[in-house]
C-alpha cells in the first residue's frame, strides 16, 4: 500500500519534528551538562553559599516554522535526490 501525499507530508512532518526537537534537547542538556559540572568545581573551590556560575540561557524551542523548514529540506532531499 502506498502513501497518499497527505500521508507523506505529515511523515515528513513528524520526522522533522523528531530531528529538530532531539537537536534542542540535545544542546539543552550540553549546556545543563556544562553547568553542573561548573557549579562542582565552584563547590570545590569556593566555600560560598552565593553561586557565582550563573545558570545558562537555554536555547529557543522549535517553532513550527522550524519544523516546518527542516520538513521542506527533507522533501528536497527526497524529491531531487544527491545529485552531488
Amino acid at each position: 500500500m502506498s502513501l497518499s501525499p497527505f500521508e507523506i507530508r505529515l511523515e515528513l512532518l513528524k520526522i522533522a519534528k523528531e530531528l529538530v526537537v532531539d537537536e534542542y534537547n540535545i544542546k539543552r542538556t550540553a549546556l545543563e551538562q556544562e553547568w553542573y559540572a561548573a557549579m562542582e568545581v565552584e563547590k570545590k573551590h569556593f566555600n560560598s553559599s552565593d553561586s557565582l556560575t550563573k545558570y545558562p540561557t537555554l536555547p529557543k524551542y522549535p517553532s513550527e516554522k522550524d519544523i516546518i523548514k527542516t520538513a521542506k529540506q527533507l522533501n528536497d532531499f527526497i524529491s531531487k535526490g544527491d545529485k552531488n
